[in-house]
């Protein structure tokens, strides 16, 4: 059966540490994106962001 053969078992166990991987990551971006809209939001003209 497929489900007992090692090589399945050692790809579901990567493809789930990969998918919690990708949220931790999404997590860590949308963090970083709160931290610079509030930067903007306190001085939108600092480091020359917005140059239009």
């Amino acid at each position: 059966m497929l489900w007992s053969s090692p090589t399945t078992s050692y790809l579901l166990v990567f493809l789930v540490a990969f998918h919690e991987g990708v949220w931790e990551y999404w997590g860590a971006l949308l963090t970083l994106s709160r931290l610079e809209n509030g930067r903007f939001m306190t001085n939108p003209y600092r480091d020359g962001y917005f140059l239009d």
